[in-house]
């Protein structure tokens, strides 16, 4: 996996995480600069063939099994900047929303790093991580 901007979040354990994001690849055809230049273009759902979900604790063990989301349900062809994209919209807008699973995080782990990656249709991949900090509840 090519080093890539990493994401901050933070989620309570055994929580869903609803996570908002920008994805984006060097270029491929006709594609839409990102609003920051140095991220490159931003996908859209005809540039991918596929999407998969992983997630990892700190020491690189997966958890559970890995997610393959519809690319329709998760990628969005133009940005998008409402309120609910919180810090993405004030920064131009994004175009992924996952919603990754409770099971992701409910973990005695400090920190998961969830993993989206889409392959291309030119065979190539395009990754969007995020380190998320998992909130521990009190008993």
């Amino acid at each position: 996996m090519p080093p890539e901007p990493v994401f901050k979040m933070r989620v309570t354990r055994g929580s869903p995480l609803d996570m908002f994001g920008r994805m984006t690849a060097a270029a491929t055809h006709d594609m839409t600069p990102s609003p920051n230049p140095s991220e490159g273009y931003l996908l859209k759902q005809e540039d991918i063939d596929s999407i998969s979900v992983s997630a990892y604790v700190d020491d690189g063990v997966q958890i559970g099994s890995t997610q393959t989301p519809d690319v329709a349900s998760v990628i969005y062809d133009t940005l998008q900047a409402s309120a609910i994209w919180g810090s993405v919209a004030s920064s131009g807008g994004g175009n992924i929303r996952y919603q990754a699973p409770a099971s992701f995080f409910d973990t005695d782990n400090q920190t998961v790093r969830v993993v989206v990656r889409a392959t291309l249709t030119d065979t190539s991949y395009a990754y969007w991580l995020s380190d998320v900090a998992v909130q521990q509840t009190t008993k």
